[in-house]
């Protein structure tokens, strides 16, 4: 199996990519093609060799504040749009990108396509419960999906669940201000009868503060709510480790109890980190990616590799064709 890093997307710089490329590649057999700026890979692999550690050369870069479509279409020899190629000429079996995520839908749909029957791609979050994990989707790549949409969200995320974390029958909700079948906008409301007579294992809808009690396995949104979604529960996440650090900061506390606290802490957010767990999804199109957060750590970039991998050798892609095929 080869995976096509985009080595100059994100926010930190190539080195960061370039050593979570490494780390991967130290983990597993499979091959990791580093795309990007020759000099500067090369001069990485001088320093860090290993066998299943290749380069491909791409002399552009769609920067993050560039427009999607106009900048994938201008930019043909950048690192993200030579990534989408090698998928597309089956040269390499999935893609990973800390990129421009509009850029990476637009790469993925111009170049892969949709699988047949699936409406609109989608991207999934991993978000951690109490003791397991909740999916959510979509999480920003169709920011206006209509009722039929959200629906076949439901369906791909509960067949990614089952392959993925093994989960038979996954529970899948309909995120929502409130419980009853009667709330929400037109959309979400004109959804309800349509998940209720599906074969998903509807739990209804759901609220926002269920998410992370692990009420459903599976939960459904649009792309406009779902990245406000998680966008808040980072910003929630960094406000807490900041009170808390300046709350042991200035209290009287002994070294030892805030030792411990700091250790509980530090295992808290890693739990809460979504880097931890491969970035975003892209699923329903004709290829395996993941679009992962601009700015994470070398291990965020591993993890999305490793994650990328299992997908492939999960078929997941072929679960969904079957689904929307029959």
């Amino acid at each position: 199996m080869r995976i096509a890093l985009d080595v100059m997307g994100g926010d930190r710089g190539p080195e960061v990519i370039l050593e979570g490329g490494y780390l991967a590649a130290s983990e597993i057999s499979d091959e990791v093609v580093l795309v990007g700026n020759q000099e500067i890979i090369e001069e990485f692999l001088a320093k860090n060799p290993l066998p299943n550690l290749s380069v491909y050369p791409a002399e552009e870069v769609i920067q993050m504040d560039e427009e999607p479509v106009s900048a994938v279409r201008r930019k043909k020899n950048s690192s993200m749009v030579k990534c989408f190629r090698l998928l597309k000429e089956k040269k390499v079996e999935a893609v990973v990108t800390a990129g421009n995520t509009g850029a990476a839908v637009a790469s993925a749909s111009i170049f892969l396509r949709k699988i047949k029957g699936v409406k609109r791609p989608t991207l999934a979050i991993l978000l951690p419960t109490a003791s397991d994990f909740t999916l959510l989707l979509d999480a920003g790549a169709c920011v206006d999906a209509g009722e039929e949409e959200l629906l076949q969200f439901g369906i791909i995320g509960s067949i990614y669940i089952r392959k993925m974390m093994e989960k038979e029958n996954p529970k899948v909700g309909l995120l929502n201000i409130g419980e009853e079948r009667t709330k929400g906008n037109r959309v979400v409301k004109s959804a309800y009868p349509l998940f209720e007579k599906s074969n998903l294992n509807f739990v209804g809808n759901i609220e926002g503060r269920d998410i992370f009690r692990g009420k459903a396995d599976v939960v459904v949104c649009d792309g406009f709510v779902g990245n406000i979604v998680l966008k808040c529960s980072e910003g929630v996440a960094e406000s807490m480790a900041m009170y808390i650090k300046e709350y042991l900061r200035k209290s009287a506390i002994s070294r030892e109890i805030e030792g411990s606290l700091e250790k509980v802490l530090g295992h808290f957010f890693q739990r809460v980190n979504y880097s931890n767990y491969g970035g975003a999804i892209l699923l329903g199109v004709k290829g395996y990616c993941i679009i992962t957060h601009g700015a994470s750590p070398a291990e965020g970039i591993k993890n999305s590799i490793l994650v990328a991998c299992r997908e492939v050798k999960k078929g997941i892609n072929k679960e969904i064709e079957k689904e929307f095929v029959s």
